[in-house]
């Protein structure tokens, strides 16, 4: 649909209804973190937060930001803020972004977050590049891969 002039705008309507709902969705997991977090202070936020493709199109342009700084919460309330554990050169899938025309975009799609109360206690955080890679059997195929995302991992000190 993104390639064809006639269908291209149907394309930008649906997927701009795809990404305020999952948007929203974030915001209604913050705001939960938000009124429990003095109940349960050592909170921990994994998972699958799908941004793309199109990121930079549609985050930068349309929603004017992206659904994980929803999830990290308010710099009013900087005691609040949960830290992003993974490195910016960090990635959890490969594909072609047809949207913002880069063939084989590495991108980081999934999270781990952590509260600050729990933060002290992160020892690793890493992605799993080498477990999944002696899973894969034919790269190519969907079928032969275990996931389309590389695992993360958190490891705590238990205090």
């Amino acid at each position: 649909m993104w390639t064809d002039p006639e269908k291209k705008t149907d394309f930008i309507r649906l997927s701009l209804v795809n990404r305020r709902r999952i948007t929203m969705e974030a915001v209604e997991l913050r705001r939960y973190i938000d009124e429990t977090i003095d109940t349960h202070p050592n909170t921990l936020i994994m998972g699958d937060v799908n941004d793309g493709p199109g990121t930079e199109f549609f985050e930068s342009f349309m929603l004017g930001m992206d659904i994980t700084s929803a999830l990290l919460g308010n710099t009013y309330y900087p005691d609040k803020i949960f830290s992003h554990l993974l490195n910016d050169n960090d990635f959890t899938a490969i594909f072609d972004d047809y949207v913002d025309n880069v063939s084989n975009r590495k991108i980081l799609l999934d999270r781990a977050l952590v509260s600050p109360t729990i933060r002290p206690s992160v020892q690793s955080c890493v992605v799993e590049y080498d477990k999944y890679d002696s899973l894969v059997e034919d790269p190519d195929r969907r079928d032969g891969r275990p996931t389309d995302h590389r695992p993360v991992t958190v490891t705590l000190t238990l205090l």
